[in-house]
């Protein structure tokens, strides 16, 4: 980790001085940029986490296959697809930063559908909870990504995409290992390990649902039935708590999202001739150009 930083340090001043730089720090100066890209990767960090516990879930807790699993998730990517299709006719006669939070609050309240998942039978929580999440945050991805590239300079729009794909990668890694972390702690703290397992079992247990159930399937019927329910029990409980964290922190995205982009026009609305300055000059340099929303859905 130091190592990184030294390196981080040393790239950073290193791309300051180049001409022609890989990656483009002057484009952080526009507050507007800086906004979506913070609100791109709070969503990849959210939902990096819960599809990480949902998936696990689905295949450890339920025993889905793989296959069925995957065919479970379809109506989230079918819901993701259709948001982001509508999205742009949405901005059109709604500000962009209220469109955002209203899908951010929609995707709030399914992940809060999902914190009531059972461990036996909780496909239904799962799938409405991201059928729902997906939908709420399309609408957020696709005008971001239009503010995003609307926020640059026509000759930066490439490395404004690419910073933007980089944040994308960046938001899986950090929401797979600080949820995926908050979650094994919380399937650590609800499992009850059955008196009579033996050491070599508890041990294996304490590490995670799948060697917990790898641990059930050699021990005496009833013993390994009720380490397996033990293990199926803590791990819903992290899904759980990854589920309620995300709900709070989309809910409180969905405020900071709509007053971060509160100047910024509906992208078929006229320029307003009343106002203060001030506001006319935020409009200006936040709107997005209407050209611009066709690309954002194809990102």
């Amino acid at each position: 980790m130091v190592a990184g930083v030294l390196i981080g340090v040393v790239f950073v001043r290193r791309q300051r001085r180049l001409t022609s730089p890989l990656l483009d720090l002057g484009l952080f100066a526009n507050p507007s940029f800086r906004r979506a890209l913070a609100t791109m990767l709070t969503i990849g960090i959210v939902m990096a986490g819960v599809g990480l516990m949902s998936t696990l879930y689905l295949q450890a807790v339920l025993g889905l296959s793989p296959l069925r699993a995957g065919l479970w998730l379809v109506p989230q990517n079918i819901a993701m697809a259709a948001g982001s299709m509508v999205a742009p006719a949405l901005a059109r006669r709604i500000r962009p930063g209220y469109l955002m939070a209203a899908g951010l609050l929609v995707a709030g309240f399914g992940l809060l559908v999902q914190t009531n998942t059972d461990a036996v039978d909780g496909v239904a929580a799962v799938v409405v909870g991201l059928t729902l999440a997906g939908l709420g945050i399309s609408p957020t991805m696709a005008l971001t990504m239009n503010l995003l590239l609307g926020s640059a300079p026509p000759e930066k729009a490439g490395s404004a995409a690419s910073i933007s794909e980089t944040s994308g990668e960046f938001g899986v890694a950090v929401g797979v290992a600080v949820l995926g972390s908050l979650a094994a702690v919380a399937y650590r703290a609800h499992l009850t390990i059955p008196s009579a397992t033996p050491a070599g079992a508890d041990n294996a247990a304490r590490q995670g649902v799948t060697q917990a159930i790898i641990a059930a399937q050699h021990l005496p019927g009833p013993l390994g039935a009720d380490l397996l329910d033990a293990a199926r029990t803590a791990f819903t409980a992290g899904l759980t708590t990854v589920a309620g964290i995300g709900a709070a922190v989309f809910i409180g995205l969905a405020v900071v999202t709509a007053i971060a982009f509160r100047h910024v026009s509906p992208t078929g609305a006229a320029p307003q001739a009343t106002g203060t300055a001030t506001e006319a000059r935020a409009d200006a340099d936040q709107a997005p150009p209407p050209a611009l929303v066709p690309a954002a859905v194809a990102a």
